[in-house]
Protein backbone atom coordinates (compact mmCIF):
# COMPACT_ATOMS: atom_id res chain seq x y z
CA UNK A 1 0.00 0.00 0.00
CA UNK A 2 1.40 3.32 -1.32
CA UNK A 3 0.69 5.57 2.13
CA UNK A 4 2.10 9.42 1.11
CA UNK A 5 1.72 13.22 2.27
CA UNK A 6 -1.30 12.98 -0.14
CA UNK A 7 -3.68 12.89 2.90
CA UNK A 8 -2.17 16.74 3.51
CA UNK A 9 -4.13 17.35 0.17
CA UNK A 10 -7.39 15.69 0.89
CA UNK A 11 -10.92 16.93 1.78
CA UNK A 12 -12.21 16.25 5.42
CA UNK A 13 -15.32 14.35 3.28
CA UNK A 14 -12.37 11.84 1.59
CA UNK A 15 -10.78 11.80 4.75
CA UNK A 16 -13.30 10.60 6.64
CA UNK A 17 -14.07 7.88 4.33
CA UNK A 18 -10.49 6.68 4.44
CA UNK A 19 -10.35 7.04 8.40
CA UNK A 20 -10.25 2.96 8.75
CA UNK A 21 -7.10 2.83 6.28
CA UNK A 22 -5.41 5.51 7.73
CA UNK A 23 -6.13 4.13 11.03
CA UNK A 24 -4.71 0.52 9.88
CA UNK A 25 -1.44 2.44 8.66
CA UNK A 26 -0.91 3.21 12.67
CA UNK A 27 -1.74 0.16 13.71
CA UNK A 28 0.66 -1.73 11.86
CA UNK A 29 3.38 0.84 12.28
CA UNK A 30 2.48 0.55 16.56
CA UNK A 31 2.27 -3.05 16.05
CA UNK A 32 5.86 -3.04 14.71
CA UNK A 33 7.41 0.01 16.87
CA UNK A 34 6.54 -2.24 19.71
CA UNK A 35 9.08 -4.51 18.75
CA UNK A 36 11.52 -1.87 16.89
CA UNK A 37 10.31 1.80 16.86
CA UNK A 38 13.29 2.01 14.59
CA UNK A 39 11.84 -0.45 12.03
CA UNK A 40 8.64 1.24 12.01
CA UNK A 41 9.78 4.90 11.55
CA UNK A 42 12.18 3.43 9.11
CA UNK A 43 8.87 2.12 7.19
CA UNK A 44 7.04 5.34 7.36
CA UNK A 45 10.06 7.28 6.29
CA UNK A 46 9.83 5.46 3.09
CA UNK A 47 6.37 5.98 2.80
CA UNK A 48 7.08 9.58 3.39
CA UNK A 49 9.08 10.19 0.24
CA UNK A 50 7.00 8.04 -2.31
CA UNK A 51 4.92 10.79 -3.95
CA UNK A 52 1.74 9.60 -5.84
CA UNK A 53 1.89 11.02 -9.19
CA UNK A 54 -0.57 12.91 -10.90
CA UNK A 55 -1.62 12.10 -14.74
CA UNK A 56 -0.86 14.93 -16.93
CA UNK A 57 -2.88 15.55 -19.64
CA UNK A 58 -1.45 15.74 -23.19
CA UNK A 59 -1.41 19.21 -23.96
CA UNK A 60 0.39 20.00 -20.57
CA UNK A 61 2.60 17.00 -21.59
CA UNK A 62 3.55 19.33 -24.93
CA UNK A 63 3.84 22.45 -23.31
CA UNK A 64 6.57 20.87 -20.20
CA UNK A 65 8.33 18.83 -23.49
CA UNK A 66 8.79 21.74 -25.69
CA UNK A 67 10.45 23.65 -23.10
CA UNK A 68 13.29 20.67 -21.84
CA UNK A 69 16.33 21.36 -21.25
CA UNK A 70 19.92 19.80 -19.53
CA UNK A 71 21.75 22.24 -17.99
CA UNK A 72 26.03 21.80 -16.59
CA UNK A 73 26.11 19.17 -13.13
CA UNK A 74 21.87 18.83 -13.39
CA UNK A 75 20.61 16.35 -10.97
CA UNK A 76 20.62 12.89 -12.93
CA UNK A 77 16.59 11.92 -13.52
CA UNK A 78 15.32 15.97 -13.23
CA UNK A 79 13.16 17.70 -16.08
CA UNK A 80 14.85 21.41 -16.58
CA UNK A 81 12.41 23.48 -18.20
CA UNK A 82 13.48 27.22 -20.00
CA UNK A 83 10.19 29.44 -21.55
CA UNK A 84 11.57 32.98 -23.12
CA UNK A 85 14.69 34.64 -23.35
CA UNK A 86 14.57 37.82 -21.53
CA UNK A 87 17.27 39.35 -19.71
CA UNK A 88 15.28 39.07 -16.13
CA UNK A 89 14.70 35.11 -15.23
CA UNK A 90 12.04 33.56 -12.90
CA UNK A 91 12.03 30.42 -11.69
CA UNK A 92 8.51 28.81 -10.55
CA UNK A 93 8.78 25.71 -8.04
CA UNK A 94 5.77 23.80 -7.49
CA UNK A 95 4.69 21.62 -4.40
CA UNK A 96 3.96 18.23 -3.07
CA UNK A 97 2.57 15.65 -5.64
CA UNK A 98 1.87 18.91 -8.12
CA UNK A 99 4.69 19.12 -11.63
CA UNK A 100 5.49 22.58 -13.46
CA UNK A 101 2.94 22.63 -15.76
CA UNK A 102 0.47 24.09 -12.60
CA UNK A 103 2.55 27.31 -13.61
CA UNK A 104 1.34 27.21 -17.07
CA UNK A 105 -0.59 30.39 -17.39
CA UNK A 106 1.67 32.16 -15.05
CA UNK A 107 4.87 31.03 -16.98
CA UNK A 108 3.50 32.76 -20.30
CA UNK A 109 2.02 35.78 -18.66
CA UNK A 110 5.86 36.15 -17.03
CA UNK A 111 7.16 35.73 -20.88
CA UNK A 112 4.55 37.89 -22.15
CA UNK A 113 6.11 40.64 -19.57
CA UNK A 114 9.86 40.18 -21.04
CA UNK A 115 11.24 37.02 -18.76
CA UNK A 116 12.95 33.67 -18.94
CA UNK A 117 11.39 31.50 -17.15
CA UNK A 118 12.97 28.76 -15.65
CA UNK A 119 11.34 25.31 -13.76
CA UNK A 120 11.94 21.90 -13.05
CA UNK A 121 10.10 19.16 -11.89
CA UNK A 122 11.10 18.03 -8.15
CA UNK A 123 12.02 14.47 -8.18
CA UNK A 124 9.36 11.72 -7.99
CA UNK A 125 7.26 14.46 -10.42
CA UNK A 126 6.17 15.15 -13.42
CA UNK A 127 8.42 14.30 -15.78
CA UNK A 128 11.30 13.39 -13.66
CA UNK A 129 12.48 10.02 -13.24
CA UNK A 130 13.56 9.68 -9.68
CA UNK A 131 11.70 7.45 -7.47
CA UNK A 132 12.18 9.18 -3.90
CA UNK A 133 11.32 12.87 -2.68
CA UNK A 134 12.48 15.01 0.28
CA UNK A 135 12.96 18.80 0.77
CA UNK A 136 16.93 17.84 0.67
CA UNK A 137 16.66 16.23 -3.00
CA UNK A 138 14.29 18.77 -4.17
CA UNK A 139 16.87 21.69 -2.94
CA UNK A 140 20.02 19.37 -4.40
CA UNK A 141 18.20 19.43 -7.81
CA UNK A 142 17.55 23.01 -8.07
CA UNK A 143 20.61 24.16 -6.90
CA UNK A 144 22.18 23.67 -10.69
CA UNK A 145 19.38 25.45 -12.38
CA UNK A 146 19.64 28.57 -9.90
CA UNK A 147 23.69 28.52 -10.30
CA UNK A 148 23.22 28.56 -14.08
CA UNK A 149 20.67 30.98 -14.63
CA UNK A 150 20.99 33.12 -11.15
CA UNK A 151 17.27 34.19 -11.08
CA UNK A 152 15.73 37.60 -10.24
CA UNK A 153 12.65 36.27 -9.12
CA UNK A 154 11.32 33.46 -7.61
CA UNK A 155 8.04 32.02 -6.98
CA UNK A 156 7.13 29.03 -4.85
CA UNK A 157 3.81 27.00 -3.90
CA UNK A 158 3.23 25.47 -0.70
CA UNK A 159 6.06 22.57 -0.45
CA UNK A 160 7.75 24.71 -3.58
CA UNK A 161 7.66 28.08 -1.48
CA UNK A 162 9.88 26.24 1.50
CA UNK A 163 12.01 25.29 -0.78
CA UNK A 164 12.74 28.47 -2.26
CA UNK A 165 13.32 30.15 0.65
CA UNK A 166 15.62 26.85 1.48
CA UNK A 167 17.68 27.55 -0.91
CA UNK A 168 18.12 30.71 -0.33
CA UNK A 169 19.40 30.07 2.45
CA UNK A 170 21.63 27.33 1.52
CA UNK A 171 23.01 29.49 -2.05
CA UNK A 172 23.14 32.84 -0.32
CA UNK A 173 25.49 34.10 -3.05
CA UNK A 174 22.44 33.16 -5.41
CA UNK A 175 19.80 34.65 -3.89
CA UNK A 176 17.14 36.46 -6.02
CA UNK A 177 15.87 40.00 -5.82
CA UNK A 178 12.46 38.93 -5.00
CA UNK A 179 10.50 35.81 -3.76
CA UNK A 180 6.78 35.21 -3.85
CA UNK A 181 5.61 32.66 -1.58
CA UNK A 182 1.98 31.00 -1.98
CA UNK A 183 0.47 29.13 0.78
CA UNK A 184 4.18 28.71 1.86
CA UNK A 185 5.19 25.51 4.43
CA UNK A 186 6.63 27.30 7.78
CA UNK A 187 7.59 24.88 10.15
CA UNK A 188 8.19 20.78 8.44
CA UNK A 189 7.66 18.95 11.54
CA UNK A 190 4.18 20.11 11.56
CA UNK A 191 3.62 17.62 8.56
CA UNK A 192 4.81 14.98 10.72
CA UNK A 193 2.61 15.52 13.58
CA UNK A 194 -0.39 15.89 10.96
CA UNK A 195 0.57 12.18 10.06
CA UNK A 196 0.96 10.82 13.75
CA UNK A 197 -2.23 11.95 14.50
CA UNK A 198 -4.25 11.26 11.55
CA UNK A 199 -2.86 7.37 11.93
CA UNK A 200 -2.43 7.29 15.60
CA UNK A 201 1.32 6.63 15.48
CA UNK A 202 2.62 6.07 19.08
CA UNK A 203 5.09 8.42 20.48
CA UNK A 204 7.72 6.42 20.57
CA UNK A 205 7.52 5.74 16.41
CA UNK A 206 6.93 9.63 16.55
CA UNK A 207 9.96 10.48 18.16
CA UNK A 208 12.12 7.82 16.37
CA UNK A 209 10.70 9.50 13.23
CA UNK A 210 12.03 12.80 13.68
CA UNK A 211 15.19 11.59 14.99
CA UNK A 212 15.61 9.93 11.56
CA UNK A 213 15.63 13.42 9.08
CA UNK A 214 19.74 13.76 9.61
CA UNK A 215 19.74 9.95 7.87
CA UNK A 216 17.78 11.87 4.36
CA UNK A 217 19.99 14.91 4.28
CA UNK A 218 23.38 15.63 3.44
CA UNK A 219 24.64 18.31 6.43
CA UNK A 220 22.66 15.88 8.72
CA UNK A 221 20.51 18.46 9.84
CA UNK A 222 17.15 18.11 12.38
CA UNK A 223 13.90 18.46 12.22
CA UNK A 224 14.41 21.63 13.93
CA UNK A 225 16.76 23.14 10.96
CA UNK A 226 13.62 23.21 8.77
CA UNK A 227 11.68 25.99 9.97
CA UNK A 228 11.32 29.25 7.67
CA UNK A 229 11.21 31.73 10.36
CA UNK A 230 14.62 30.48 11.01
CA UNK A 231 15.91 30.33 7.83
CA UNK A 232 14.17 33.82 6.67
CA UNK A 233 16.52 35.55 8.74
CA UNK A 234 19.58 34.69 5.87
CA UNK A 235 17.12 36.42 3.23
CA UNK A 236 17.14 40.23 3.17
CA UNK A 237 15.33 40.74 -0.21
CA UNK A 238 12.02 41.70 -0.18
CA UNK A 239 9.33 38.21 -0.16
CA UNK A 240 5.87 38.45 -1.16
CA UNK A 241 3.34 36.20 0.92
CA UNK A 242 -0.04 35.03 -0.45
CA UNK A 243 -2.27 32.71 1.78
CA UNK A 244 -5.92 32.41 2.00
CA UNK A 245 -7.56 32.35 5.30
CA UNK A 246 -9.46 29.60 4.79
CA UNK A 247 -6.63 27.09 3.56
CA UNK A 248 -7.48 23.77 5.38
CA UNK A 249 -4.64 22.36 4.60
CA UNK A 250 -0.79 24.93 5.56
CA UNK A 251 -1.98 27.26 8.71
CA UNK A 252 -2.72 30.73 7.55
CA UNK A 253 -1.75 32.11 10.94
CA UNK A 254 1.55 30.71 9.94
CA UNK A 255 2.32 33.01 7.21
CA UNK A 256 0.57 36.39 8.97
CA UNK A 257 3.46 35.45 11.99
CA UNK A 258 6.07 34.90 9.15
CA UNK A 259 4.25 39.04 8.38
CA UNK A 260 4.55 40.10 11.87
CA UNK A 261 8.45 38.84 12.05
CA UNK A 262 10.33 40.29 9.58
CA UNK A 263 9.89 43.71 7.70
CA UNK A 264 10.63 42.52 4.42
CA UNK A 265 7.80 40.45 4.15
CA UNK A 266 4.47 41.46 2.60
CA UNK A 267 1.46 39.52 3.00
CA UNK A 268 -1.77 39.08 0.87
CA UNK A 269 -4.52 37.47 2.40
CA UNK A 270 -7.52 35.90 0.25
CA UNK A 271 -10.65 33.82 0.94
CA UNK A 272 -12.18 31.31 -0.69
CA UNK A 273 -9.44 29.95 -2.81
CA UNK A 274 -8.41 27.36 -0.74
CA UNK A 275 -4.66 25.93 -0.36
CA UNK A 276 -4.27 26.02 -4.24
CA UNK A 277 -4.75 29.80 -4.56
CA UNK A 278 -6.50 29.18 -8.34
CA UNK A 279 -7.95 32.13 -8.78
CA UNK A 280 -7.36 35.21 -10.84
CA UNK A 281 -6.94 37.03 -7.75
CA UNK A 282 -3.65 35.60 -6.86
CA UNK A 283 -2.20 35.42 -10.32
CA UNK A 284 -2.56 39.40 -11.16
CA UNK A 285 -1.15 39.88 -7.60
CA UNK A 286 1.70 37.13 -8.97
CA UNK A 287 2.21 38.99 -12.37
CA UNK A 288 1.99 42.63 -10.91
CA UNK A 289 4.78 41.80 -8.09
CA UNK A 290 7.38 40.60 -11.20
Amino acid sequence: MRLTFIFLYLSDEFMSKQSFLYRLVGISLNTIGALSPWLAAKAAMYLFQKPQRRPISEKRRDFLQSAKIKIPNGVEGTAYYKWGSGDKVALFNHGWESETSRWTTYINHYVNKGYTVIASDAPSHGLSTSKLFNLNLYAQSLAPLIKEYQPSIIIGHSAGGFVSILTGHELPEYQAEKYILLAPNNNIKDIFTTFKNLVGMSDIVYETLLAMTPDINPNKNTIDYYIAEKLIKSIKVPIVIIHDKGDSILKYSESKKLAEMYDNITLYSTEEYGHRLKSKEVLDIVINEA
